[in-house]
C-alpha cells in the first residue's frame, strides 16, 4: 500500500509533462535554428537560368567535320529531345526509378540509405534520387556529410518546385560524368561510340546508362566483363520498369559489346589545331577559348588531311624501314672486314703491335679486299 499522498502524485506527474514539454520545445527549437541555417546557407537556384557550363570549343572543316576540339570538360549540350527515350528511360530505370511520381527526394531510398549509413557510423550510401543528384553535381563538393545530405535534400526540393520533369532530366544527362573525360550523354556517345547520342541504340544506351554509377568499374574499354554485366542489369530493369520488352532485351543484350575506343577526333591536324590554338587564345583568352562552347569554322579538308598524313606516316615509315637495313649492312661489313684482318695479322706472324693497330683501322673504312692488300 503506497503512504504517498495523492496531491504528490500529481505534483510528480506535472513536473515529468513540464520536463518533457520544455525538452520537446528545445528540440524543435535547436531544430529550427539548424534548418533556418541550412536554408539560408543553400546556393540560389535561380542561377541555372543563366546556367552555362563548360563547353567544348571544335574546329570544323570544310565539310562541317570536327577536326579538333579544345576543352577543360568535354561536354556538348544537347536538348532533352536529341536524347532517346530509351536513353532516359535506362537512366530512370538505374539511377531513379521513381524520378516521375518524387518531389526530388524518395523517403523509402532515404531511409534504406539512413540505416546503412547508421550501421557503418558514416556516409556510405546515397539512395539519392535524380534531382538530388543533379544539385549535388552542380553545387556541392564530393564530401559525403550529414549536413551536405540536409542541404542537397532541400535543394532538391526546390529544383522540383522550380523546373519541370523533362527540365531536370535534361541539365542532369548533360551534367553527369561518364568517364574518359566525357561529360554529359553527347560526349559520352561520342567517346564510347564515334557517334552522336540520338544515333544511339538501345544496347548502347544500356551501356551509358551503367557506366553513371562508376565509370570506371563499368567502361568497356577499361572492365569489359564488368561493363557487360551491367548493361545486362540495366536491360534487366528496364525490362521489370516496363520499359522494354522481353524481346528487345534478349536482342540488346545479344549484341557485341564495343570495348576498343574510336579513332581520337584530335589525332588529325594536330599541327593546324595548335595554329588556330595560338591565333585564338591572345584574342579571345584560354578561359573562352576552352569553355566557352566556340564553334571554329576552317579551310582545312579533313579528308584531304587525313590522306596526306596516311601517305607522310606510311613514308617515314617505309624510310626508317630502309634506314634500318642499310645500318645493318654496314654493321655486316664492317664486322667481316674486322675479322678478316686478323686472321690475317695472326697468319703473318704479328698477332699484335702497330701493324695490327692499322688494319683495324683501315677496315673500319675499307673493304675486306682492301684490307687484305694492305696487310701484305
Amino acid at each position: 500500500m503506497s503512504i504517498v499522498p495523492n496531491f504528490l502524485k500529481e505534483k510528480s506527474s506535472a513536473g515529468q509533462m513540464v520536463t518533457y514539454a520544455a525538452v520537446a520545445l528545445g528540440a524543435w527549437l535547436a531544430g529550427m535554428a539548424v534548418l533556418h541555417h541550412l536554408l539560408t546557407d543553400l546556393p540560389d537556384i535561380d542561377s541555372l537560368q543563366n546556367y552555362e557550363p563548360p563547353v567544348v570549343s571544335r574546329i570544323l572543316d570544310i565539310h562541317g567535320e570536327t577536326v579538333s576540339e579544345f576543352f577543360v570538360e568535354r561536354r556538348l549540350i544537347v536538348p532533352i529531345t536529341d536524347i532517346p527515350v530509351n536513353l532516359q528511360n535506362a537512366v530512370m530505370a538505374t539511377e531513379d526509378q521513381y524520378f516521375n511520381e518524387h518531389w526530388g527526394i524518395n523517403p523509402r531510398g532515404i531511409l534504406r540509405a539512413f540505416l546503412a549509413n547508421l550501421r557503418h557510423g558514416r556516409v556510405v550510401e546515397g539512395g539519392s534520387t535524380i534531382t538530388q543528384q543533379l544539385s549535388k553535381v552542380l553545387f556541392f563538393s564530393q564530401q559525403k556529410t550529414f549536413a551536405r545530405k540536409i542541404r542537397e535534400l532541400l535543394l532538391a526540393i526546390q529544383l522540383e518546385h522550380n523546373y519541370s520533369k523533362p527540365e531536370i532530366l535534361q541539365l542532369y544527362l548533360n551534367q553527369i560524368y561518364f568517364g574518359h573525360g566525357a561529360y554529359g550523354v553527347e560526349a559520352a556517345a561520342k567517346t564510347f561510340f564515334g557517334k552522336s547520342v540520338k544515333d544511339l541504340d538501345l544496347s548502347e544506351c544500356a551501356i551509358l546508362a551503367g557506366t553513371i554509377r562508376s565509370p570506371r568499374t563499368y567502361s568497356p574499354f577499361l572492365n569489359p566483363k564488368n561493363a557487360k554485366h551491367r548493361r545486362s542489369w540495366v536491360l534487366s530493369r528496364m525490362e521489370h520498369s516496363g520499359f522494354i520488352t522481353p524481346e528487345q532485351e534478349k536482342e540488346a543484350e545479344a549484341l557485341p559489346l564495343i570495348t576498343e575506343k574510336p579513332a581520337n577526333v584530335n589525332s588529325i591536324g594536330a599541327y593546324f589545331a595548335e595554329y588556330v590554338r595560338q591565333e585564338l587564345e591572345p584574342k579571345y583568352g584560354d578561359n573562352s577559348l576552352y569553355q566557352g562552347g566556340f564553334t571554329i569554322y576552317s579551310t582545312i579538308d579533313i579528308n584531304m588531311q587525313r590522306a596526306a598524313e596516311e601517305e607522310m606516316n606510311k613514308s617515314l615509315a617505309d624510310f626508317d624501314i630502309q634506314r634500318a637495313k642499310e645500318k645493318a649492312a654496314e654493321e655486316r661489313s664492317r664486322h667481316h672486314g674486322k675479322k678478316y684482318v686478323a686472321v690475317e695479322s695472326t697468319a703473318t706472324g704479328d698477332p699484335g703491335g702497330s701493324s695490327k693497330s692499322h688494319s683495324a683501322t683501315v677496315s673500319a673504312r675499307s673493304t675486306p679486299a682492301v684490307a687484305k692488300t694492305s696487310a701484305a
